[in-house]
């Protein structure tokens, strides 16, 4: 956007930019991102999504992935994502914030908040993943009524689901997700819908499927991965010449966290040897997945944890793809007309994993023939 004749999002070399970093999709993006902008001094803030070992173990290689950018001069790390919480924490957290804006301390409370972070809130841009995390919005709501460039990335599917309307109610934690949103706390994304925030008006989105926004109140939405090639980066050098050909790559899901369906592994493992006993399998793990893939009878490889789906799809462009669940890759697939499948596990006994795949297939418009329907 150009303000008389000005790109408003330029800024000078010395002016400081924040980066919340949550997952790999987003530092995917910021990498595009510092590549059509790369004035200022750049700092990262890593944000735990998920607890645990786990939790330690993805924010490791965030924190070594965000070294290797190069372009980073600080790189600090959040405890407590504050998004992986228990329903009573959440209740807290609301309440908190009901007297902070009750006896007008918001402000006061996020400036702390994020000097306990970064020592420092003189930032000129702010850059965040998404508003369905506090700290996020808490990145967000110090820039608001000021001169600072706040801008949002692209969380994922859930970016292109309806908004809430009183109607939409199907229980009292939706009332609870549409409160944090009205005290502009976090947009988190439920049942397929999300929430309107006071602070969307002063945010720059950049979405990857712009047209297919059903809400729109942002100052302005611009196209991300705006030329074709989307400045590839590859990893590692040479990358793609040192590889092997593969006849699938998979792309998998934390089924066992999700919907505690452990035995959907070896349906899977049975299903494969039937359909691609002989063929050479990539499978890239999701982040927060721990299952070994030790399948001896097939040849298979799981690699490339450190990086994103998205850079994967890079380095093997001409692979079929498949999908054991709907993910924020099928953007990228879907714009690239790649060749994929998204499998259905028709007897997981979650009303979640359903509800998910349903109104996500209808976001990305998935026709019949993209389906696979496997029935554990």
């Amino acid at each position: 956007m150009r303000v008389n004749g000005i790109d408003e999002e330029k800024i000078g070399k010395e002016d400081r930019v924040l980066v919340a970093i949550p997952n790999q999709y987003m530092l995917f993006q910021t990498k595009w991102y510092h590549s059509m902008y790369p004035e200022g001094i750049w700092e990262a803030v890593i944000i735990p999504f998920t607890v645990g070992n786990t939790g330690k173990r993805i924010v490791n290689i965030m924190y070594n992935e965000c070294l290797k950018c190069g372009f980073f001069s600080n790189v600090y790390v959040v405890e407590n994502g504050r998004m992986d919480l228990p329903v009573l924490e959440k209740i807290k957290i609301v309440v908190n914030y009901f007297f902070l804006n009750l006896f007008r301390k918001r402000d006061l409370y996020d400036k702390k908040l994020i000097e306990s972070i970064t020592g420092k809130t003189d930032y000129k841009k702010i850059i965040v993943h998404s508003r369905c995390n506090s700290i996020e919005n808490t990145f967000i709501n110090i820039g608001i009524g000021t001169k600072k460039i706040l801008i949002c990335m692209e969380e994922g599917l859930s970016d292109y689901a309806p908004l809430f309307h009183i109607r939409n109610v199907v229980n009292w934690e939706q009332i609870l997700y549409f409160i944090l949103a009205k005290l502009n706390i976090m947009n988190f994304v439920s049942h397929g819908y999300q929430y309107r925030m006071k602070c969307d008006s002063s945010i720059i989105k950049y979405s990857s499927l712009p047209d297919k926004l059903k809400y729109r109140n942002y100052k302005k939405i611009k196209q991300l991965f705006a030329d074709e090639t989307e400045r590839k980066q590859k990893p590692e050098a040479g990358i793609r010449e040192a590889e092997k050909k593969y006849d699938l790559i998979i792309f998998s899901a934390p089924f066992v966290e999700n919907y505690h369906a452990d035995y959907i592994y070896e349906f899977l493992h049975k299903w494969l040897k039937k359909e691609y006993a002989d063929k050479a399998i990539l499978i890239k793990p999701h982040p927060r997945e721990e299952y070994p893939y030790q399948w001896d009878d097939l040849n298979v490889k799981a690699d490339y944890m450190s990086i994103s789906g998205e850079e994967v799809l890079d380095l093997f462009p001409e692979t079929p793809l498949l999908f054991l669940s709907v993910s924020t890759l099928l953007l990228k697939a879907c714009r690239e007309n790649r060749q994929f499948k998204v499998v259905y596990f028709k007897n997981i006994q979650s009303k979640s994993y359903h509800s998910v795949l349903n109104w996500t297939s209808k976001i990305m418009e998935l026709q019949e023939e993209n389906w696979i329907v496997i029935d554990t």
